[in-house]
Protein backbone atom coordinates (compact mmCIF):
# COMPACT_ATOMS: atom_id res chain seq x y z
CA UNK A 1 0.00 0.00 0.00
CA UNK A 2 1.40 3.58 -0.73
CA UNK A 3 1.59 6.51 1.41
CA UNK A 4 3.49 9.49 1.85
CA UNK A 5 5.06 11.32 4.87
CA UNK A 6 2.73 13.36 6.04
CA UNK A 7 4.99 16.29 8.57
CA UNK A 8 7.92 18.28 8.01
CA UNK A 9 10.23 15.34 9.15
CA UNK A 10 9.34 12.17 10.42
CA UNK A 11 11.66 9.57 12.02
CA UNK A 12 12.34 6.34 10.95
CA UNK A 13 12.98 3.62 13.99
CA UNK A 14 14.61 0.97 13.87
CA UNK A 15 12.21 -1.09 15.74
CA UNK A 16 8.52 -0.15 16.55
CA UNK A 17 8.43 1.46 19.37
CA UNK A 18 12.29 2.10 19.46
CA UNK A 19 14.51 4.47 20.01
CA UNK A 20 17.25 4.43 17.74
CA UNK A 21 16.77 6.05 14.21
CA UNK A 22 17.82 4.91 10.87
CA UNK A 23 16.48 7.59 8.51
CA UNK A 24 14.08 10.27 8.43
CA UNK A 25 11.37 10.66 5.93
CA UNK A 26 10.37 14.67 4.19
CA UNK A 27 7.22 15.90 3.58
CA UNK A 28 5.75 14.52 0.45
CA UNK A 29 7.93 11.47 -0.06
CA UNK A 30 6.45 8.12 -1.07
CA UNK A 31 6.99 5.19 0.75
CA UNK A 32 5.34 1.52 0.72
CA UNK A 33 3.50 0.07 4.14
CA UNK A 34 5.16 -3.46 4.55
CA UNK A 35 4.15 -4.21 8.25
CA UNK A 36 1.97 -2.94 10.64
CA UNK A 37 2.44 -3.22 14.85
CA UNK A 38 0.90 -2.02 17.67
CA UNK A 39 0.08 1.38 15.88
CA UNK A 40 3.51 1.52 13.72
CA UNK A 41 3.91 1.05 10.40
CA UNK A 42 6.72 -0.58 8.16
CA UNK A 43 7.69 1.62 5.77
CA UNK A 44 9.92 0.82 2.54
CA UNK A 45 10.69 4.40 1.35
CA UNK A 46 10.99 4.99 -2.33
CA UNK A 47 14.42 4.82 -2.93
CA UNK A 48 14.75 1.61 -0.79
CA UNK A 49 15.23 1.93 2.83
CA UNK A 50 13.19 0.30 5.49
CA UNK A 51 12.12 1.68 8.75
CA UNK A 52 9.32 2.04 11.64
CA UNK A 53 7.38 5.25 11.43
CA UNK A 54 3.91 5.89 13.57
CA UNK A 55 0.69 6.26 11.95
CA UNK A 56 0.27 9.51 12.46
CA UNK A 57 3.54 10.19 10.56
CA UNK A 58 2.14 9.68 7.04
CA UNK A 59 -0.79 10.18 4.66
CA UNK A 60 -2.69 7.84 2.50
CA UNK A 61 -4.92 9.16 -0.46
CA UNK A 62 -7.70 8.12 -2.37
CA UNK A 63 -5.86 8.96 -5.80
CA UNK A 64 -2.05 8.26 -6.27
CA UNK A 65 0.04 11.25 -7.27
CA UNK A 66 0.84 10.44 -10.92
CA UNK A 67 2.20 13.11 -12.83
CA UNK A 68 5.71 13.81 -11.59
CA UNK A 69 6.77 16.93 -13.41
CA UNK A 70 3.72 18.40 -11.09
CA UNK A 71 5.94 17.61 -7.77
CA UNK A 72 8.81 20.17 -6.68
CA UNK A 73 11.29 19.68 -4.64
CA UNK A 74 12.61 21.88 -1.91
CA UNK A 75 16.16 23.40 -2.57
CA UNK A 76 15.74 26.00 -0.06
CA UNK A 77 16.92 24.92 3.30
CA UNK A 78 13.75 25.34 4.57
CA UNK A 79 10.44 26.72 3.21
CA UNK A 80 7.59 28.19 4.84
CA UNK A 81 4.27 27.52 2.93
CA UNK A 82 2.46 30.28 3.41
CA UNK A 83 -1.63 30.72 3.40
CA UNK A 84 -1.29 33.32 1.04
CA UNK A 85 1.25 34.60 -1.37
CA UNK A 86 3.10 37.14 0.94
CA UNK A 87 6.02 36.87 3.18
CA UNK A 88 3.44 38.22 6.15
CA UNK A 89 0.64 35.74 5.57
CA UNK A 90 0.49 32.67 8.22
CA UNK A 91 2.87 29.86 7.84
CA UNK A 92 1.50 26.78 7.31
CA UNK A 93 3.75 24.11 7.18
CA UNK A 94 7.84 24.61 7.24
CA UNK A 95 9.59 21.99 5.02
CA UNK A 96 13.21 21.51 4.98
CA UNK A 97 15.26 20.78 2.28
CA UNK A 98 14.38 17.39 0.09
CA UNK A 99 10.70 17.48 1.37
CA UNK A 100 8.61 17.26 -1.69
CA UNK A 101 5.54 19.49 -2.47
CA UNK A 102 2.77 19.22 -4.98
CA UNK A 103 2.57 22.14 -7.61
CA UNK A 104 -1.41 23.06 -7.81
CA UNK A 105 -0.61 25.87 -9.96
CA UNK A 106 1.70 26.59 -12.86
CA UNK A 107 5.40 27.48 -13.02
CA UNK A 108 4.78 30.53 -14.58
CA UNK A 109 3.65 32.07 -11.72
CA UNK A 110 6.09 34.86 -11.05
CA UNK A 111 7.16 35.12 -6.91
CA UNK A 112 4.54 32.57 -5.38
CA UNK A 113 4.13 28.64 -6.37
CA UNK A 114 0.71 27.34 -5.19
CA UNK A 115 1.33 23.99 -3.26
CA UNK A 116 -1.62 21.44 -2.33
CA UNK A 117 -1.02 20.33 1.32
CA UNK A 118 -2.39 16.79 2.67
CA UNK A 119 -4.50 18.68 5.27
CA UNK A 120 -6.44 20.26 1.84
CA UNK A 121 -5.23 23.88 2.28
CA UNK A 122 -3.56 25.25 -0.71
CA UNK A 123 -0.44 27.11 0.44
CA UNK A 124 2.43 29.35 -0.91
CA UNK A 125 6.03 28.69 -1.43
CA UNK A 126 8.61 31.38 -2.71
CA UNK A 127 9.38 29.81 -6.72
CA UNK A 128 13.53 30.26 -5.63
CA UNK A 129 12.98 27.60 -2.20
CA UNK A 130 12.05 24.66 -5.46
CA UNK A 131 13.40 23.17 -8.18
CA UNK A 132 11.06 22.74 -11.65
CA UNK A 133 10.23 18.58 -10.41
CA UNK A 134 11.55 15.69 -9.51
CA UNK A 135 11.37 14.17 -13.40
CA UNK A 136 13.00 17.35 -14.58
CA UNK A 137 15.71 17.72 -11.76
CA UNK A 138 16.77 14.24 -12.86
CA UNK A 139 16.68 15.18 -16.56
CA UNK A 140 18.13 18.67 -16.39
CA UNK A 141 21.30 17.05 -14.47
CA UNK A 142 22.12 14.21 -17.08
CA UNK A 143 22.15 16.79 -19.56
CA UNK A 144 25.08 18.54 -18.37
CA UNK A 145 28.66 17.74 -18.91
CA UNK A 146 30.12 15.07 -17.08
CA UNK A 147 32.41 17.66 -15.11
CA UNK A 148 29.91 19.74 -15.05
CA UNK A 149 27.50 17.29 -13.04
CA UNK A 150 30.33 16.46 -11.04
CA UNK A 151 30.75 20.28 -10.17
CA UNK A 152 26.85 20.16 -9.15
CA UNK A 153 27.23 17.41 -7.03
CA UNK A 154 30.58 18.81 -4.66
CA UNK A 155 28.45 22.53 -5.01
CA UNK A 156 25.33 20.59 -3.45
CA UNK A 157 27.63 18.56 -0.66
CA UNK A 158 29.47 21.82 0.29
CA UNK A 159 25.98 23.40 0.64
CA UNK A 160 25.69 21.46 4.05
CA UNK A 161 28.63 23.20 5.38
CA UNK A 162 28.51 23.54 9.64
CA UNK A 163 25.34 21.22 9.46
CA UNK A 164 24.95 19.57 12.85
CA UNK A 165 25.68 16.34 13.02
CA UNK A 166 22.52 13.60 13.75
CA UNK A 167 22.61 9.86 13.64
CA UNK A 168 19.69 8.72 11.08
CA UNK A 169 19.29 12.74 9.99
CA UNK A 170 19.27 14.04 6.43
CA UNK A 171 18.12 18.02 7.00
CA UNK A 172 20.08 21.20 7.84
CA UNK A 173 18.77 20.95 11.41
CA UNK A 174 21.20 17.38 11.43
CA UNK A 175 22.22 14.80 9.17
CA UNK A 176 24.96 12.15 9.09
CA UNK A 177 27.38 10.76 6.73
CA UNK A 178 25.33 8.81 4.65
CA UNK A 179 22.37 11.13 4.83
CA UNK A 180 24.81 13.83 3.40
CA UNK A 181 25.55 11.55 0.50
CA UNK A 182 22.31 10.49 -0.50
CA UNK A 183 20.71 14.10 -0.22
CA UNK A 184 23.97 15.20 -2.57
CA UNK A 185 22.72 12.84 -4.86
CA UNK A 186 19.16 13.09 -4.70
CA UNK A 187 18.76 16.60 -5.00
CA UNK A 188 20.84 15.47 -8.39
CA UNK A 189 18.04 13.21 -9.37
CA UNK A 190 19.83 9.80 -8.01
CA UNK A 191 18.85 7.84 -6.01
CA UNK A 192 22.33 5.96 -4.05
CA UNK A 193 22.16 3.92 -1.15
CA UNK A 194 21.11 5.08 2.06
CA UNK A 195 23.98 3.62 4.54
CA UNK A 196 28.19 3.87 4.15
CA UNK A 197 28.45 0.51 2.09
CA UNK A 198 28.28 0.26 -2.08
CA UNK A 199 25.28 -1.90 -2.35
CA UNK A 200 24.59 -3.94 -5.65
CA UNK A 201 21.63 -2.62 -7.38
CA UNK A 202 22.39 1.30 -7.34
CA UNK A 203 24.05 2.75 -9.32
CA UNK A 204 27.09 3.51 -7.23
CA UNK A 205 30.10 1.21 -8.30
CA UNK A 206 33.65 0.59 -7.26
CA UNK A 207 36.58 2.37 -8.94
CA UNK A 208 40.22 2.44 -8.28
CA UNK A 209 41.25 4.82 -5.31
CA UNK A 210 43.56 6.03 -8.21
CA UNK A 211 40.70 7.21 -10.47
CA UNK A 212 38.74 9.67 -7.83
CA UNK A 213 37.30 12.52 -9.19
CA UNK A 214 34.88 15.48 -7.43
CA UNK A 215 31.38 13.89 -6.79
CA UNK A 216 32.77 10.34 -6.39
CA UNK A 217 32.01 8.97 -2.61
CA UNK A 218 35.12 7.23 -0.37
CA UNK A 219 33.88 4.43 1.87
CA UNK A 220 35.22 4.06 5.46
CA UNK A 221 34.55 1.25 7.89
CA UNK A 222 30.59 2.92 9.07
CA UNK A 223 31.37 6.06 7.58
CA UNK A 224 31.17 7.33 3.62
CA UNK A 225 32.49 11.16 2.49
CA UNK A 226 32.22 12.99 -0.54
CA UNK A 227 35.43 13.66 -2.71
CA UNK A 228 36.34 17.52 -3.93
CA UNK A 229 39.24 16.82 -5.67
CA UNK A 230 43.09 17.82 -5.07
CA UNK A 231 42.52 14.85 -1.93
CA UNK A 232 40.06 17.11 -0.24
CA UNK A 233 37.11 15.70 0.63
CA UNK A 234 33.53 17.24 2.48
CA UNK A 235 31.75 14.69 5.50
CA UNK A 236 30.28 15.03 8.17
CA UNK A 237 31.78 13.83 11.67
CA UNK A 238 30.84 13.12 14.83
CA UNK A 239 34.75 14.27 16.48
CA UNK A 240 34.09 16.24 19.23
CA UNK A 241 35.85 18.90 17.89
CA UNK A 242 33.90 19.64 15.11
CA UNK A 243 30.71 17.66 15.07
CA UNK A 244 29.22 18.67 11.95
CA UNK A 245 29.96 18.74 7.74
CA UNK A 246 33.47 19.85 7.57
CA UNK A 247 36.34 19.54 4.86
CA UNK A 248 39.20 17.70 5.59
CA UNK A 249 42.37 15.82 3.57
CA UNK A 250 43.91 12.86 2.11
CA UNK A 251 47.17 14.62 2.41
CA UNK A 252 49.09 14.34 5.61
CA UNK A 253 50.44 18.26 4.43
CA UNK A 254 47.17 19.52 4.86
CA UNK A 255 45.90 21.00 7.81
CA UNK A 256 42.86 19.16 7.52
CA UNK A 257 44.58 16.00 7.07
CA UNK A 258 42.60 13.10 9.24
CA UNK A 259 45.27 10.71 9.57
CA UNK A 260 42.73 7.61 11.00
CA UNK A 261 40.07 8.45 7.84
CA UNK A 262 43.27 8.27 5.41
CA UNK A 263 44.58 4.81 6.86
CA UNK A 264 40.85 3.21 7.30
CA UNK A 265 39.69 4.06 3.70
CA UNK A 266 38.75 0.99 1.73
CA UNK A 267 37.09 2.06 -1.64
CA UNK A 268 35.62 4.51 -3.60
CA UNK A 269 32.54 4.50 -5.24
CA UNK A 270 31.19 6.24 -8.68
CA UNK A 271 28.38 6.83 -10.87
CA UNK A 272 30.30 7.11 -13.91
CA UNK A 273 31.18 4.20 -14.81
Amino acid sequence: MKTYIGKSIVSLKKAPGGTEIVDEGLYGMEAEVTGRQDGWLKLRMFYGYEGWVPEDGVVFRKTERTDVRKIQVVRASFADVKAQPRVQAETLLCVPRGAWLMNCGTWEEEEWLPVQLFCGRCGYVPRTAVTESVRETGEAFRRLPVPEQRKRLTETALSYLGTPYRWGGKTSLGIDCSGLAQMTYLLNGWIIYRDAQIKPGYPVRKIPLKDIQPGDLLYFPGHMAIYLGNQDYVHVTAAPDRHCVTVNSLNPASPGYRSDLARSLTAAGSIYV
